[in-house]
This record gives C-alpha cells, structure tokens and sequence, in this order.
C-alpha cells in the first residue's frame, strides 16, 4: 500500500495536481519518497502516463535539482530521466558537477536518456569523473546518443579500475558499431572479472568478430556459470559450427541458465549448418 501511496505522490506532482507553479514555493521533501518509487515501479501501467504528462512538471523538478538536500537533488534527476524533457538538459548539466556522488550519477544517466546533441561533449568530459559510480553511468548514457564521438571516451573506459565501466564500455562500443576497437574489446576475454568476460564476449557477438569464435571458445569451460551462459548464446550468434561438441559439454552443467543456454545455441547452430557434401561426415 506504501509503495502506491509514493507512486501517486510522484504522480501529483507530475500531473500537475500538486502546485508546480515556479512563483509558488514547492516542498520537496513532501515528495522525495514518491519521486524515489517511481522510479522502481517499472511494472506499473501509470508509469507510462508519468512520462508523457511529465513535462507539466520540469520546472519543479529542476528546482529540486538545486535543493540543499542531496536526496532530493538525486531524485529529482531521477524522475527527469523518466519524463526526458529537454528543457531541464541545462540544469542536469549544473547537477552533473554537483558534490555529491548519486546526484552527478543520476544527472549523467538522465542526460542519456533525454540525448540532446549538445549535453554530448560535457558528458565524454565526465568520463574522467574521480568517483567510478559516475563513470559507470556515464558509459551507460554515451551509446544512446549513437554518436561516434563516444568512442574515444568508451575505449577509455575499457581499461578503467571499475569492472562495471569496463563491461559496459564494451558493450556501448558494440552499439556504437565501433569495429576498430575489437583488438581492446578481445583483452576483455581474459579478465580477472567474470562480467567484462562475459560482457567483452557479448559485445563481440554484437561487433560480429567471427574470427574470434576460437578464443570465446575456452569461456565454455569458465569456472563461473554467467560466462558459460553467456560464451554459448555468444557462440551461436557468431555461427561457429566449430564449437558443437564443446557446447554439448554444458548440456550437462549443474547450472539451468547454462544448460537452456547450450541447448538453445545447439538448435540455432544445427539448424544453420550447411550441409556437408556427399560422404563427407557433418560438423561436430
């Protein structure tokens, strides 16, 4: 019943049923419970309603994202990266210099997902942003503007101290379509990290590096499951036949995740394999 209660105080305020005049002073700590809800109720129909009606609310929000509060300032980011109205790009700009960590997080993953032209350069600038949190968030926003300036930033970040900023900077350069950064992404494979290994393999499916199927193979045989579940849809995405008999192997595996995994790459690769010449025995 609570976490309805905080979705319609969000909802209010967003709708417009709660003042959000800017000559009216606004009390945000009324509502910073139910802008931190909305966020987590995904699953709710209304919550597309939220993000249509919720430019009627810009001005409030970007007033919070100048309050004394921290939370209230993370928050109010927060909700701006739902409603992802352009007009509040200049004062998530401000937030993304704020003090705080969360804030300046929640200000990079908002401007991604508005994606003005503009907020792109200050945003590759926040890759050298000392706090890993803002990092990560940033190398989640950079690929949603599909702009190739990211990449220089992305392949940064692929050598970064955080294992998140390295995972996800691989796959922003496979959305990217960044093919010349294949040979860095490869170094991923043998990362101390299961997800950059995982992630890296991932991103190489997405770069289509087919020439790399054999070093993805070893993955198969990786002591943590979320790598073998991971190398097997990877495998099958690269078509390599070459890797039936070792994905068979996972057939068996105390994992279920990697098991349906083997399974499912085992039908694509089966059902695509050419078929051998007369007399000559089918790929195994």
């Amino acid at each position: 019943m609570q976490k309805h209660c905080g979705f319609w105080l969000a909802a209010a305020l967003v709708f417009g049923s709660t003042s959000v005049n800017a000559d009216e002073p606004i009390d945000y700590t009324v509502h910073v419970s139910g802008l931190a809800l909305c966020l987590s109720l995904e699953e709710c129909a209304d919550v597309a309603k939220l993000r249509t009606a919720g430019t009627k609310a810009t001005s409030a929000l970007v007033g919070g994202l100048s309050d004394r509060n921290p939370d209230i300032r993370f928050w109010s980011a927060g909700v701006l990266s739902l409603t992802k109205d352009k007009d509040a790009t200049a004062a998530l700009l401000t937030a993304l210099t704020d003090p705080e960590v969360k804030v300046r997080g929640a200000a990079a993953f908002a401007l991604g997902e508005i994606a003005s032209p503009q907020t792109l350069e200050p945003l590759i600038a926040a890759m050298a942003d000392k706090d890993m949190n803002v990092r990560f968030a940033v190398c989640v926003a950079l690929p949603k503007f599909g702009d190739t300036k990211a990449i220089s930033a992305l392949t940064k970040g692929l050598v970064d101290e955080d294992f998140d900023v390295r995972s996800f900077s691989a796959l922003g350069l496979a959305q990217l379509g960044a093919t010349d950064t294949i040979p860095q992404i490869r170094l991923l494979l043998k990362d101390k990290n299961a997800q950059c290994r995982a992630f890296a393999a991932q991103a190489l499916a997405g770069l289509k590096a087919k020439e790399l199927a054999p070093e993805i193979r070893p993955l198969i045989k990786d002591k943590e499951w979320r790598v073998r579940a991971a190398a097997a849809f990877v495998l099958a995405e690269l078509g390599d036949f070459g890797s039936i008999s070792e994905l068979e192997t996972l057939l068996q595996d105390d994992q279920p995740e990697v098991r349906e995994n083997a399974a499912a790459a085992l039908r694509v690769l089966r059902q695509s394999q050419p078929t051998p010449p007369t007399g000559q025995p089918e790929i195994r």
